[in-house]
């Protein structure tokens, strides 16, 4: 039982110290070293075996009522978190020519609009049926193109939409449009009637014109006052910059630019911009053409800015504006490179915090932070140098620099939290390689290691240098082949140290003097029970020693004798900054016991909501149970 007991501890105490709550990885420059020692974030599926209709998405939109609607090639798609309902929009009424480029959105009066190949289409909930706004090429107040792409209300209620052939003012109360052809003038003059698409839409805060993202390189402006286009960016960023495809306004008021394969952000104030990631694409993917944005940008509710492309198969990147930090995650790690997967469509963040991720021809990837809240460490099945040496931890000690130490089955290894490096000593220590230990740091920095096999070994971390000690078996006293469970320094500065079965240790290091106590069943001031669990040195300075099936002891230490004080499994000892003092008991679950009256004023079980009363650890007054 002691085992799986330490394993839950250690397990739990590892993931306090670890977990974040965005993830961190190692830079995208080190891709292979990144998935190798860490777990990545998990993203789950959501494909035609959930119920959508089919598998490339390429928008998504939450709408007020918390309802998430999917645009793909087969259908329009209402999901309620359960199931989904699947709008097949008829051609001859709607006049949807292809699904795939459905650009979903809600405006500030809650209407649900959708574009599409085939015109604008005004969403009724009551009746869940679509009415469609058409261009005709005969009327000049209707739209100047069929094929939307884009959707923007200003901070003045305007209505703005983006078609193939340029802007869009839309008047909802008269239903009618206002044009605005966008047309390129460093074209040829015989193709000076070439339309350029607006592909995305957003507000300039300094002034309220718009800014728009075409089909031609570079950022352009839209003078609302003089209905005018003018060059934002100069000739100089353009190729920088690319088609821009999708602009975000973040809440810091930066505006994310992203194209095909570039994420750049643009201070308005300023009007500086800043380029973080530019990557050449290659293969099949230049032939396929889509008429919506294929570069998206957006900021979770944690600040950090999540970007992805169709061509490159990169999957998605996700920076930290103020760090710099920028990560690449694999969505389909499992899957062969350069095969189709990890094109990104579309990427979402709903109002709980998940994202959201349509791709081509692989679903849609969900992530949901809150389930992956742990950063979780593993050795390399690479034996990359920059990794835990062996998944088999039997215990972990932080030092007084925050630095982890690892007590794996092949070395010590010394992980740097801060700047995610490890080290690895006593690799060649048969003692080390072989059995289970257990370390503790002492007040002078050096970290204590209990061995099964080989008694104590005193490791300088400073140095790397080490000795043994307790371990010679021809001593009356040794901790050769005796498995240690525990260990304090108290402030004496005497080491405790508790087996398995063996009993407590006493150990002056200092004058190489040990004591050990042992049960005695003719003497009932002795230990307990010989397998000691856990010890505690209380703000007192009393010496708590935790036994299995025989409860709690206190040590004396004038006359060197114990008082029993109930209990039965002490699986953990704490005392809180009242000093009130709690018990963890395996069986009898949490305890507020009184010292001076060796009572038990106040228990914690199942029937308080504890899931089972099988406590293992206590930090910081968060319980762990085993369960």
């Amino acid at each position: 039982m002691r085992v799986r007991v330490s394993f839950y501890i250690l397990l739990f105490f590892f993931n306090l110290i670890l977990s974040h709550k965005t993830f961190t990885q190692t830079n995208i420059l080190s891709e292979h070293n990144l998935n190798s020692v860490y777990n990545p974030p998990v993203f789950e599926s959501l494909t035609i075996a959930d119920g959508l209709p089919e598998n490339t998405v390429g928008s998504i939109l939450q709408d007020y009522l918390g309802y998430l609607w999917i645009g793909t090639q087969n259908g329009l798609v209402k999901y309620d978190g359960y199931t989904m309902k699947v709008f097949h929009l008829e051609r001859d009424s709607v006049h949807i020519l292809s699904t795939m480029d459905l650009v979903i959105y809600e405006d500030k009066d809650k209407t649900l609009w959708v574009g599409t190949l085939g015109g604008l289409n005004k969403f009724n909930r009551i009746s869940e049926s679509f009415k469609t706004y058409k261009h005709n090429a005969n009327d000049t107040t209707t739209l100047n193109s069929n094929l939307i792409r884009s959707f923007y209300e200003d901070n003045t209620g305007r209505f703005w939409i983006g078609t193939q052939q340029g802007l869009n003012l839309f008047d909802r109360e008269k239903e009618i449009f206002i044009r605005y052809d966008f047309e390129d003038p460093h074209k040829d003059v015989l193709r000076k009637n070439n339309h350029y698409p607006v592909n995305t839409i957003t507000e300039d805060p300094l002034n309220g014109d718009l800014l728009i993202g075409t089909e031609m390189n570079g950022l352009w402006k839209f003078d609302v006052e003089e209905r005018i286009f003018i060059k934002y960016s100069d000739d100089n960023l353009d190729a920088n910059i690319g088609c821009v495809q999708t602009l975000y306004k973040a809440r810091d008021g930066k505006i994310w630019l992203a194209s095909a394969n570039t994420l750049t952000s643009l201070d308005p104030q300023s009007k500086e911009f800043k380029f973080y990631i530019n990557f050449s694409t290659t293969g099949d993917e230049q032939n396929i053409i889509f008429t919506n944005p294929i570069g998206s940008v957006l900021e979770d509710n944690d600040g950090l800015i999540w970007s992805g492309f169709f061509k490159g198969e990169k999957g998605v990147f996700c920076l930290n504006p103020v760090t710099g930090e920028l990560n690449q995650y694999d969505l389909f790690p499992d899957k062969p490179k350069q095969a189709r997967y990890n094109k990104i469509l579309s990427i979402y963040v709903d109002r709980t915090g998940i994202i959201w991720i349509g791709t081509w021809l692989s679903g849609i990837k969900k992530l949901d932070k809150r389930k992956n809240q742990f950063r979780v460490l593993k050795s390399s099945t690479d034996f990359l140098p920059n990794s835990l040496s062996h998944s088999l931890i039997y215990n972990v000690t932080q030092d007084s620099e925050g630095s982890l130490w690892f007590c794996t089955h092949k070395s010590l290894d010394k992980y740097d939290v801060k700047n995610g490096t490890y080290k690895h000593y006593l690799k060649d220590e048969e003692c080390i390689t072989s059995y289970a230990y257990i370390s503790y740091q002492d007040q002078s920095g050096y970290i204590w290691l209990g061995t099964s096999t080989c008694g104590l070994l005193r490791f300088n971390p400073k140095n790397g240098s080490y000795n043994y000690y307790l371990n010679n078996p021809d001593d009356s006293i040794n901790l050769v082949n005796k498995q240690v469970l525990s260990m304090l320094q108290d402030e004496l500065g005497i080491l405790w140290i508790g087996t398995n079965g063996f009993g407590l240790y006493k150990f002056d290091f200092n004058n190489n003097e040990a004591t050990i106590f042992r049960n005695k069943p003719d003497d009932p001031t002795s230990l307990s029970n010989d397998q000691v669990l856990e010890i505690f040195e209380d703000s007192y300075r009393n010496l708590w020693v935790g036994t299995n099936l025989a409860g709690l002891n206190k040590f004396d230490r004038d006359s060197e004798k114990f008082i029993h004080n109930g209990f039965v499994c002490i699986s953990t000892l704490y005392e809180d900054k009242h000093r009130n003092f709690w018990v963890g008991d395996f069986w009898l679950g949490l305890n507020v016991f009184d010292r001076e009256r060796k009572i038990i004023t106040k228990s914690f079980t199942t029937d308080d909501g504890l899931l089972n009363q099988n406590i293992i650890g206590i930090w910081k007054m968060i319980i762990i149970i085993f369960g």
